[in-house]
């Protein structure tokens, strides 16, 4: 989805590793800016706005911590994803590096193929950011003109609200287990849902176990280890994850694909998300309520980006831990 023509911005000292960077990106087609020092790269995004920054930490003038504030709080710059690269493997410093506004850490030394796929991820997360704005706006441009769209810009607004505020509470959670306690609690409660749960797909690529769901019948799921087969003919969260697509239902009496759960009597609609990073499918997300065609366009276009956050979250919870 990302394209190649995009620009990015190189920020460290050591050169060779500049060097290194640079060719990488450029032989995948993106354009390259480079900076030696936090002060350069601060005066390189006046000059011309990037796309995405690869940050290191630590540089000879200001440390890049200072230089993503400085970003940050510039509403011109705000929006410009940045990825911190730091040989610095201490947790305070990557709690520090989401703190002040990243959105990803990798440490060195790297993977190219890591590198390229981080990258692209956030690239395809800002042009899906993007493309909500442009809506949002030509939303409000048609509420202009017809009073009866002003409830659906407003509430498009909220769900955007919503899930920026989900992001940002996750995005610096680096334990998995609660990552996904909080993840599904906060889901449930601020879209006001019957039920929420996660599945993640397991190692060998054939089961989606239930990690988490919300209440006691989550629990009572969790308990009895529920799953469902990856190739499974009548469930929405298999074809979900199988079709690498959201998966929409306003009646679930009516859908022959639905697979009702006992404990779960009184849902009417659905919605399984797949969680996807760096183009590899972790699991998915399942949302559950219990009136009919709850779920707007609106909705769906707010779940997504959603999806891709948590994907990256649950991601980087998930190395940090195998890196412990």
């Amino acid at each position: 989805m990302t394209n190649n023509s995009d620009t990015i911005l190189i920020v460290d000292d050591i050169r060779a590793n500049v060097r290194l960077l640079a060719g990488l990106l450029d032989a995948q087609g993106y354009n390259i800016q480079f900076a030696f020092n936090g002060n350069m790269a601060l005066n390189a995004v006046q000059k011309e706005l990037p796309d995405l920054i690869l940050l290191d930490i630590k540089l000879p003038d200001i440390n890049g911590f200072e230089v993503c504030q400085r970003l940050k709080k510039d509403p011109y710059s705000a929006d410009v994803p940045i990825i911190f690269v730091s040989a610095s493997d201490k947790t305070l410093d990557k709690v520090t590096a989401f703190s002040v506004g990243g959105v990803d850490y990798i440490t060195k030394p790297f993977q190219s193929h890591e590198i390229l796929a981080r990258v692209e991820t956030h690239l395809t997360i800002k042009q899906l950011h993007t493309r909500l704005l442009r809506q949002k706006q030509e939303l409000e441009q048609r509420i202009f003109f017809q009073e009866q769209m002003r409830e659906e810009r407003d509430y498009f607004i909220d769900q955007l609200r919503i899930t920026a505020d989900i992001s940002t509470e996750l995005v610096s959670i680096l334990d998995v287990t609660y990552l996904l306690e909080k993840l599904i609690a906060l889901v449930q409660r601020r879209f006001k849902l019957y039920h929420v749960h996660i599945y993640l797909l397991n190692k060998a690529k054939d089961d989606l176990i239930m990690q988490v769901g919300t209440g006691d019948i989550g629990r009572k799921l969790n308990k009895r280890q529920h799953h469902i087969v990856f190739n499974h003919p009548h469930s929405l969260v298999a074809k979900a994850a199988r079709n690498r697509d959201i998966i929409v239902v306003g009646n679930v009496t009516q859908e022959p694909d639905f697979l009702p759960n006992s404990f779960l009597p009184n849902t009417l609609s659905e919605v399984a998300i797949p969680l996807i990073s760096n183009n590899e499918l972790i699991g998915v997300l399942d949302m559950q309520d219990n009136h009919p065609h709850r779920f707007t366009h609106f909705d769906i276009d707010a779940f997504r980006i959603m999806a891709s956050q948590i994907a990256v979250a649950l991601q980087n919870a998930r190395l940090f831990a195998e890196r412990k």
